[in-house]
């Protein structure tokens, strides 16, 4: 998984407690997160998947991890490719590092690195579960 650009990885565990966390702080209660077997009737998951918006947060998370406090995360793109299921484990990378005067931009990718659920058709170690870009502002005396 490790390349030359990456440099940044972050193994983040989706469990029950961080799906519940998402629901109490942000309200979304969709079915689809909630509820197996109406998620199974109604969709084409085969059970509930974990919110993509938990994303954003586990990469906020991980630039003040890397680039330090006081570093300002100020855009973010992402496309979802494939479901996170409770129990899955994912990556973030970081990659393609630019720096242009005061901004940094960079990939960010989620790569599902561990889950109970290989016989399902794309949900496999490996599998890219979303990818986008991200922007931050330099903290002061960073640049």
């Amino acid at each position: 998984m490790e390349t030359p650009d990456v440099f940044f990885t972050k193994e983040i565990a989706m469990t029950q407690d961080v799906i519940d966390d998402f629901i109490t702080f942000c309200g979304d209660c969709n079915l689809v997160h909630t509820d197996d077997e109406w998620t199974a009737r109604n969709t084409r998951f085969p059970r509930r998947i974990a919110h993509g918006s938990i994303l954003n947060g586990f990469i906020s998370r991980c630039i003040t991890e890397h680039f330090g406090p006081g570093t300002i995360y100020v855009e973010q793109t992402l496309q979802f490719k494939h479901p996170i299921y409770i129990g899955d484990k994912i990556t973030i990378l970081f990659k393609d590092l630019v720096s242009i005067k005061k901004l940094t931009k960079f990939t960010t990718d989620v790569i599902l690195s561990e889950t109970a659920f290989h016989s399902e058709d794309g949900h496999t170690q490996g599998t890219v579960i979303a990818t986008g870009h991200a922007v931050i502002v330099a903290k002061k005396g960073q640049n």
